[in-house]
């Protein structure tokens, strides 16, 4: 940059990075900055920065029908007595939707979802029972989370 400046004078640069090598976990960059000059000038080092990055994702989280009605008015029975999800009782199905809103992410990272499931209520018993959880406009189709959680009783899928 072939500006003159004059004694006393502050300026102000923009440098702009390529983001080639980051991805969301990427806290900071460290670089070496040096100053020339066309005069001489013997007072020139290298400066040493720290630029911090702040990652921000636009998203966004929506449940389709989010009032469910459910009834059971089968045979109620213990844990090791049922075979198939009709056992349990009613389905209820519930849709999230979660989107990613302006860039999309690419190779920088993944957005998850995270529940606490299933609810145990006080007798130890579930409310309601986990059979499976699918998904859409991913490359895997079903979500298995760690833990078993997932059709614990490994039980037939069978509609009421």
């Amino acid at each position: 940059m072939e500006t003159k400046i004059s004694r006393k004078t502050q300026v102000s640069l923009q440098l702009i990075f390529e983001t080639s090598g980051m991805n969301l976990n990427t806290w900071e960059i460290e670089s070496q900055l040096l100053l020339s000059t066309l005069s001489e000038q013997n007072d020139l080092y290298t400066v040493h920065v720290v630029l911090l990055i702040e990652n921000s994702i636009q998203t966004s989280f929506s449940i389709d029908k989010p009032l469910v009605q459910s009834y059971f008015s089968g045979k109620v029975m213990g844990e090791s007595a049922m075979n198939t999800t009709s056992d349990v009782g009613s389905l209820v199905e519930y849709t999230f939707k979660v989107s990613v809103d302006g860039e999309p992410l690419g190779a920088l990272g993944t957005v998850a979802m995270e529940f606490e499931w299933p609810h145990e209520v006080t007798n130890g018993k579930w409310l309601l029972y986990l059979t499976e959880i699918v998904t859409k406009w991913t490359t895997e189709t079903h979500c298995v989370p760690p833990g078993d959680i997932v059709n614990l009783l490994n039980l037939s899928y069978q509609s009421l």
